[in-house]
């Protein structure tokens, strides 16, 4: 007897795990542009320009492919997500008919879906099915839906996802489908040939040694989108790098700057140790940016620098008057050396300490030694260091404290790093860095520094 009531239940249970999951692991709503079902729903993909200051922005509408057989009273439910659904905007409480996948079988005139409320909260709405048939195979069309702008633009995404319920649980439901997948703002910078010179130490680092101008392009494009394509209204760019080599200062002490011309530049450039500044005009523009060296009485050593691109541009989205703000950074190319330039680390700067720095020159011919300082953030550019006599080691250490002194921007205590510059073959010189402490009593201890040298595995 115990046997039989066993079996009566587990056959209770089996009916029971039948009604709950009447949809089997294959069946799924699906998403679909049309009634054929065959193409998938079409995803927008507005840049953003063109939905930041609208007010909504509507979806296309798509079909809900049901595979599964529901019953009257069974429920879809269809939940949107990302952006929010228009505080405006009103669900149609229409019927909607349940239509037939095209070539396929028929569905049931009678058979639709009425709308049976929106949860705002939640961002979900409820469909009851009204079928006395078969709705496997048929086809619910979801309305338009509006979007808000303002949200759009910030949650770059408007998704849905759907559960087909009956009184026993989920019959089949759809994954998380994206609707609208926001773009990134259609106006694009692309910097054409990095700057590249190459200063020629050996003719005084006064020219590259390509003996031509050094060119950058920077083009800023407005690209097309069919929903309305963003218009550019304007820019701004900033160079930054070291353009101490443009100033060219009169008997009168007038300073003047030479060297930057800019093509399409509604103004400027403005021209600074630092930087050089430009706009351009509305719409798409090219900027050939060229540098060239100062020459005849007005050449200047150029520095080993690196250059950074900045640029802000203003735009409206095409449909209203609202300015809207974008920026674009970009590295810009670097200008090197030819000869030889090394860094020697981390010497002391105190009264109790003395450095040692010494140039050998291992060929045969002078060249001139300048020395650039790091210290404390700040630089001190072009301290004259004598030559590198040939054949000779050249101490230069009190030459560049001296200069350490004068610019008072190291602070006592802290250390500096020296790039020392010789306008001369690299592979013919070296630099060898170190210091001296004495202490109260007397006493005293050498030092050795690590230069960019020996780091590299060529020195000590």
């Amino acid at each position: 007897m115990k046997k039989k009531k066993e079996i009566i239940m587990f056959k209770k249970t089996l009916v029971t795990l039948a009604a709950l999951g009447l949809a089997s692991n294959a069946m799924a709503l699906t998403i679909a542009k049309s009634t054929t079902h065959t193409a998938a729903v079409d995803v927008q993909t507005p840049a953003i320009s063109s939905v930041a200051t609208l007010d909504t922005y509507a979806t296309t509408a798509f079909f809900l492919h049901l595979d599964a057989n529901y019953s009257d009273g069974n429920t879809i439910q269809l939940t949107y997500s990302g952006a929010t659904i228009d505080e405006d905007y009103t669900f149609s409480t229409a019927d909607i008919a349940l239509v037939a996948t095209s070539g396929g079988a028929a569905c049931a005139a009678n058979q639709r879906a009425s709308f049976a409320g929106f949860n705002s909260a939640t961002q979900t709405v409820t469909y009851v099915i009204d079928s006395s048939a078969a709705t496997d195979g048929c086809n619910l069309a979801i309305p338009v839906i509006n979007a808000d702008g303002a949200s759009l633009s910030t949650e770059d995404t408007f998704s849905v996802t759907a559960v087909g319920s009956t009184t026993y649980g989920t019959l089949e439901s759809l994954a998380t489908t994206k609707l609208i997948d926001v773009a990134v703002d259609n106006i694009s910078q692309a910097v054409a040939t990095p700057l590249d010179g190459v200063v020629d130490v050996e003719n005084g680092r006064y020219v590259f040694t390509a003996g031509t101008d050094d060119v950058v392009t920077i083009t800023t494009t407005e690209g097309a989108n069919g929903d309305g394509a963003a218009d550019l209204l304007g820019a701004t760019h900033v160079i930054t790098g070291d353009f101490g080599w443009t100033k060219r200062t009169s008997a009168e002490g007038v300073v003047t700057r030479h060297g930057v011309t800019v093509s399409n530049a509604a103004t400027g450039p403005v021209i600074t140790d630092t930087d050089v500044t430009w706009t351009s005009a509305a719409g798409t523009k090219a900027n050939a940016v060229t540098l060239t060296p100062q020459t005849g009485v007005n050449k200047v050593v150029l520095p080993a620098t690196t250059f950074s691109l900045a640029s802000a541009y203003t735009y409206d989205n095409g449909t209203d008057a609202d300015v809207l703000n974008g920026s674009f950074a970009a590295a810009l190319g670097a200008w090197t050396l030819n000869g030889a330039s090394v860094t020697a680390y981390g010497i002391p700067n105190q009264a109790a300490v003395t450095p040692f720095l010494w140039v050998q020159n291992s060929g045969t011919s002078n060249g001139d030694i300048t020395v650039d300082v790091r210290c404390d953030g700040a630089s001190i550019s072009g301290i004259a260091a004598g030559q590198a006599s040939p054949m000779a080691n050249t101490s230069i250490a009190t030459a560049v404290q001296a200069g350490v002194d004068a610019a008072g921007t190291c602070a006592v205590g802290s250390r500096y790093d020296a790039v020392v510059t010789v306008n001369g073959p690299a592979a013919d010189m070296t630099v060898n860095a170190g210091y001296r402490v004495t202490a109260a009593d007397g006493s005293n201890d050498r030092l050795s520094l690590e230069t960019s040298d020996s780091l590299d595995g060529d020195g000590y």
